[in-house]
């Protein structure tokens, strides 16, 4: 005998018997040990009136960039085929320096 108590001893450690550390062989725990987590949870109903108003403009145009005339810029833009649609449009932040 190397060590081992019994058949049994040594069937589990090559993987056979019963598993340890609970589950089955099955799959997973059925769930009712943890039940549903946050079944009881009520989503916020927020008051869009109090809010305070926040405005998405992050955009800063660099002083390089600004100092790009409608010329220079509109001839970049022909030059990569770009179109551009609407008004007051960013200028492309990749010109070449002058």
């Amino acid at each position: 005998m190397s060590g081992y108590l019994s058949d049994r001893d040594r069937g589990r450690d090559r993987g056979f018997g019963a598993p340890r550390f609970g589950g089955s062989r099955a799959g997973p725990l059925s769930g009712k040990k943890f039940g549903n987590p946050g079944e009881k949870l009520v989503k916020k109903k927020w008051n869009l009136d109090e809010l305070p108003k926040f405005e998405k403009n992050f955009y800063q145009e660099h002083s390089d960039l600004a100092r790009r005339t409608a010329q220079e810029v509109e001839t970049y833009r022909r030059s990569k085929e770009i179109t551009i649609r609407g008004h007051n449009c960013p200028k492309p932040n990749n010109l070449p320096c002058p």
